[in-house]
């Protein structure tokens, strides 16, 4: 199986009373756009030595943070990547995780960078925060 398109909406800068400055401009990528990405979920614990929810509120939920990086459909020398500092993730079940990030948990303020020059050792300038929620879902089988 190939990589999955993801679609990340800019159009809305975090500018609200609590969003860290500086809010990023509306009109990068025209808006939004639909890409393929590699994204990365990190956080202290094994997905397979969390416990799974015993119900709703789900204390045996864990925070975590994730990256996405993608190629510039305009310039492919340049990636961007997009930075999540706290998610939430929920073992469901044996095999099924929800990893969260949107008004009711997590935190779905993001940071947008821009990487260019070498792979190794690129240059990241900062783009701004935009208010972008995030769910995935992981399954093993």
């Amino acid at each position: 199986m190939g990589p999955r398109a993801v679609r990340l909406d800019f159009t809305h800068p975090c500018s609200e009373p609590g969003c860290p400055q500086p809010a990023g401009s509306p009109t990068v990528f025209g808006g939004s756009l639909t890409t393929p990405g590699l994204v990365n979920v990190s956080f202290n614990v094994p997905f397979t030595q969390m416990a799974v929810c015993t119900s709703e509120a789900c204390p045996e939920a864990e925070p975590a943070f994730a990256k996405l990086w993608f190629t510039d459909l305009a310039d492919s020398s340049v990636t961007w990547r997009v930075d999540w500092a706290y998610l939430r993730v929920l073992r469901i079940s044996a095999n099924t995780w929800y990893i969260v990030a949107d008004a009711c948990d997590g935190t779905q303020i993001a940071g947008l960078s821009k990487l260019t020059g070498s792979r190794t050792r690129p240059k990241s300038v900062f783009n701004g925060y935009y208010v972008i929620p995030f769910f995935f879902v992981a399954v093993v089988q």
